[in-house]
Protein backbone atom coordinates (compact mmCIF):
# COMPACT_ATOMS: atom_id res chain seq x y z
CA UNK A 1 0.00 0.00 0.00
CA UNK A 2 1.28 3.35 -0.37
CA UNK A 3 2.85 5.39 2.11
CA UNK A 4 4.33 8.71 2.98
CA UNK A 5 7.66 9.13 2.92
CA UNK A 6 8.31 12.71 3.61
CA UNK A 7 7.44 16.19 2.84
CA UNK A 8 8.12 19.46 2.35
CA UNK A 9 5.94 21.99 4.23
CA UNK A 10 5.58 26.25 3.63
CA UNK A 11 7.24 28.50 6.13
CA UNK A 12 4.65 30.92 7.29
CA UNK A 13 5.39 34.40 6.17
CA UNK A 14 5.12 35.31 10.33
CA UNK A 15 7.48 32.61 10.94
CA UNK A 16 10.81 33.32 12.72
CA UNK A 17 13.87 31.26 13.53
CA UNK A 18 12.99 31.80 17.23
CA UNK A 19 9.96 30.86 17.38
CA UNK A 20 8.98 28.18 14.30
CA UNK A 21 5.51 27.00 13.66
CA UNK A 22 3.85 24.61 15.56
CA UNK A 23 2.92 22.17 12.50
CA UNK A 24 6.62 22.29 11.48
CA UNK A 25 7.76 21.18 15.37
CA UNK A 26 4.91 19.03 15.01
CA UNK A 27 6.47 17.28 11.05
CA UNK A 28 9.41 17.24 12.25
CA UNK A 29 9.15 15.23 15.61
CA UNK A 30 7.03 12.73 13.02
CA UNK A 31 9.90 12.12 11.13
CA UNK A 32 7.99 13.05 7.80
CA UNK A 33 8.96 16.54 7.29
CA UNK A 34 11.99 16.44 4.90
CA UNK A 35 12.27 19.84 3.54
CA UNK A 36 11.13 23.42 4.04
CA UNK A 37 9.31 25.28 0.90
CA UNK A 38 10.02 28.64 0.87
CA UNK A 39 9.17 31.95 -1.61
CA UNK A 40 9.99 34.82 0.63
CA UNK A 41 12.55 37.68 1.23
CA UNK A 42 15.91 37.47 2.72
CA UNK A 43 15.37 38.07 5.98
CA UNK A 44 12.78 35.38 6.10
CA UNK A 45 14.51 33.10 4.03
CA UNK A 46 17.06 33.22 6.62
CA UNK A 47 15.05 32.44 9.43
CA UNK A 48 13.86 28.70 7.13
CA UNK A 49 17.27 28.03 6.39
CA UNK A 50 18.47 28.34 10.34
CA UNK A 51 15.71 25.90 11.06
CA UNK A 52 16.60 23.73 8.09
CA UNK A 53 20.43 23.92 9.27
CA UNK A 54 19.22 23.11 13.26
CA UNK A 55 17.18 20.05 12.17
CA UNK A 56 18.75 18.36 9.33
CA UNK A 57 16.28 19.70 6.26
CA UNK A 58 16.76 20.40 2.91
CA UNK A 59 14.97 23.65 1.86
CA UNK A 60 13.20 24.09 -1.58
CA UNK A 61 13.57 27.72 -3.04
CA UNK A 62 11.28 29.78 -5.49
CA UNK A 63 14.06 31.93 -7.01
CA UNK A 64 13.25 35.31 -8.30
CA UNK A 65 14.99 38.25 -9.71
CA UNK A 66 19.14 38.72 -9.88
CA UNK A 67 19.27 40.54 -6.33
CA UNK A 68 18.11 37.83 -4.57
CA UNK A 69 20.28 35.36 -6.01
CA UNK A 70 23.45 37.92 -5.47
CA UNK A 71 22.09 39.04 -2.70
CA UNK A 72 20.64 36.07 -0.62
CA UNK A 73 21.05 33.17 -2.25
CA UNK A 74 24.74 32.91 -2.78
CA UNK A 75 25.79 33.83 1.00
CA UNK A 76 23.01 31.50 2.48
CA UNK A 77 24.65 28.51 0.50
CA UNK A 78 27.75 29.39 1.15
CA UNK A 79 27.34 29.81 5.15
CA UNK A 80 25.37 27.17 5.27
CA UNK A 81 26.84 23.90 3.47
CA UNK A 82 25.01 21.65 5.54
CA UNK A 83 21.54 22.45 4.57
CA UNK A 84 20.32 20.90 0.86
CA UNK A 85 19.55 24.05 -1.18
CA UNK A 86 17.06 23.26 -3.73
CA UNK A 87 16.02 25.64 -7.04
CA UNK A 88 12.71 25.34 -7.56
CA UNK A 89 11.63 25.15 -11.95
CA UNK A 90 15.74 25.74 -12.58
CA UNK A 91 15.44 28.74 -10.84
CA UNK A 92 12.66 30.67 -13.12
CA UNK A 93 15.26 31.40 -15.80
CA UNK A 94 13.85 35.13 -17.86
CA UNK A 95 12.78 33.42 -21.06
CA UNK A 96 10.64 36.47 -21.76
CA UNK A 97 13.59 38.85 -21.12
CA UNK A 98 15.72 37.24 -23.14
CA UNK A 99 18.28 38.08 -20.26
CA UNK A 100 19.93 34.56 -19.74
CA UNK A 101 23.34 34.86 -19.71
CA UNK A 102 22.73 36.68 -16.48
CA UNK A 103 20.54 33.53 -15.22
CA UNK A 104 23.30 31.37 -16.74
CA UNK A 105 26.11 33.43 -14.98
CA UNK A 106 24.19 33.35 -11.77
CA UNK A 107 23.63 29.76 -11.71
CA UNK A 108 27.40 28.75 -12.87
CA UNK A 109 27.90 30.48 -9.25
CA UNK A 110 25.34 28.80 -7.40
CA UNK A 111 26.38 25.17 -8.58
CA UNK A 112 30.25 26.02 -7.08
CA UNK A 113 28.44 25.04 -3.62
CA UNK A 114 27.80 20.79 -3.50
CA UNK A 115 24.85 21.96 -1.65
CA UNK A 116 23.20 23.81 -4.38
CA UNK A 117 20.18 21.39 -6.43
CA UNK A 118 18.24 22.28 -8.96
CA UNK A 119 14.72 20.70 -9.91
CA UNK A 120 12.67 21.03 -13.13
Amino acid sequence: SPSLLGLSARWPDDASSTAPPPHLQHLRTTGTLCGIWSRMGAAKLADAVRFCAANGLAIDIAADGEAFFADTLLPLAGAHPEVPFVLAHAAVPPLAHKALHVWREQMLRLAAHPNVHCKL
